[in-house]
């Protein structure tokens, strides 16, 4: 597996990661669990910017110029 793919697959693995923190942040709001909350809205913002950082890096790759 190249760079190029590992990066593509963290994209999505990341994703998943944020939409299930999300939505135990929503059930963790409305059951009054604060301590949920916190702990959840840190692992979404940190699977966002690891998903960002993902994406830059298979742009990187896919729009190289490829040496001959």
């Amino acid at each position: 597996m190249g760079k190029k793919q590992a990066a593509f697959f963290s994209i999505f693995l990341f994703l998943v990661i944020n939409i299930v923190s999300l939505s135990n942040v929503i059930e963790g709001f409305y059951g009054e669990e604060y301590g949920h909350v916190y702990t959840f809205m840190s692992l979404a913002l940190l699977s966002t910017v690891l998903a960002t950082i993902a994406y830059l890096i298979w742009k990187k790759q896919e729009y190289r110029k490829k040496q001959k």
